[in-house]
């Protein structure tokens, strides 16, 4: 252990070393402050360290993880990097919830986890305090369905292994990681198992972000239809005639198993209150159409009413 401590030591003083030096020779007197901060395009985890150095100015802290990393602390600009102790490259990125710089994608602290899914697609695992994608080696954290922070680590097998001495994240009765799952499992039921837990943790997003949107009007009388949930899906009980759904080509005694807008992924239906979120949201945002999948294998294009 004293050994591992001489090394880190050793180390900082090297790090600090080149960090005067770069500040001598390179005039880096500054944060990039003129300089957006785009992860994924001017910052990246596995960069080299003194490129980062040279985008970010010199850190406010440089200090010893018990793990055995150095963290460059960035509290300004709500952001830190890890470094190996014999390394010269940013093994993983902290971004904080002050981060102020936003991700190649468009993504911004604050963002929907909709748009992170949009972004990136279904990921590895998810909960309804982080989303993880293991191949692209990052984890997002979310607090009610917001984003507000991220861990990027530079190759796939770190976020599996963290580089830095933090506790791992405490697994739920949802949350399956590949490293769980028994070696005999194939990859197939693997890729179930998250399937259904992306799915379960989206849905009870859903049921939640209904509470943030304005309840003044009654969704399903708007668009001119009743649902009912039953044991073969979300079915349309009735439609009135003269209605948007009328207008749509909706059809009563059939589920309806999808639904989307533009500009917002394919949502799978399994509650009431699901569908219910999605038909505001439309409405809310200001659409033209949604398109609904129904048992007939057919996506019926309605038109979203106006509130009066």
């Amino acid at each position: 252990m004293a050994i591992l401590k001489n090394k880190i030591v050793h180390f900082l003083l090297i790090i600090s070393a080149v960090i005067l030096f770069d500040l001598i020779s390179f005039e880096i007197a500054m944060p990039a402050g003129n300089t957006p901060i785009i992860i994924d395009e001017n910052l990246k985890a596995g960069m080299t360290l003194k490129d980062a150095i040279q985008l970010l100015g010199p850190p406010e802290k440089i200090f010893a993880s018990d793990a055995g990393t150095v963290v460059m602390s960035y509290d300004k600009l709500g952001l830190s990097l890890e470094i190996m102790n014999n390394g010269n490259k940013v093994e993983k990125i902290n971004i904080q919830s002050s981060f102020k710089g936003m991700f190649a994608t468009g993504i911004e602290i604050g963002a929907d986890f909709q748009k992170i899914l949009s972004a990136y697609n279904q990921p590895d695992i998810m909960t309804k305090e982080f989303i993880e994608y293991s191949d692209l080696a990052r984890r997002f954290q979310l607090s009610e369905g917001k984003l507000t922070g991220a861990e990027l680590y530079s190759s796939a097998d770190k976020i599996n292994k963290p580089v830095t001495d933090k506790a791992p994240l405490k697994e739920t009765a949802r949350t399956v990681p590949a490293e769980t799952v028994s070696e005999e499992v194939n990859e197939n039921m693997r890729e179930a198992l998250r399937e259904e837990l992306r799915e379960e943790v989206l849905e009870e997003l859903r049921e939640e972000a209904i509470k943030g949107y304005s309840k003044d009007f009654d969704v399903f009388s708007l668009y001119g239809f009743n649902v009912e949930r039953t044991s073969k899906g979300i079915i349309i009980s009735e439609i009135i005639p003269g209605s948007a759904a009328e207008k749509g080509g909706l059809k009563a005694g059939e589920a309806i198993r999808k639904a989307f807008y533009e500009g917002a992924g394919k949502l799978n239906i399994y509650s009431v209150g699901g569908l219910e979120a999605i038909l505001r949201r439309a409405v809310t945002k200001h659409k033209n159409t949604i398109n609904i999948l129904q048992d007939d294998n057919y996506y019926h294009k309605v038109e979203i009413p106006k509130i009066k």
